[in-house]
């Protein structure tokens, strides 16, 4: 990780309880073929909301940002 000065990197090691599946946002994910699907509308909302949800979980917490976007509350 190379972050850019000013820029906070978060590390984690995880041990999960039971079986999960994992996606992975790390790439753009590929476009779909409208012929291979029955709902392609569906398909079409989903791919993009991904697309945007993996933008916005790369894009670097500043110094400036409001931490408080960050927070996660269980319940």
């Amino acid at each position: 990780m190379r972050p850019a000065l000013g820029f906070y990197v978060s590390v984690a090691n995880l041990i999960l309880k039971r079986h999960s599946r994992i996606l992975d946002l790390t790439k753009e994910l590929q476009e779909l073929n409208p012929f291979e699907r029955e709902s392609i509308g569906w398909h079409i909302e989903i791919h993009d909301l991904l697309n945007r949800l993996g933008e916005e979980m790369s894009r670097p917490l500043e110094r400036a940002d409001d931490t408080t976007l960050y927070v996660h509350v269980n319940g």
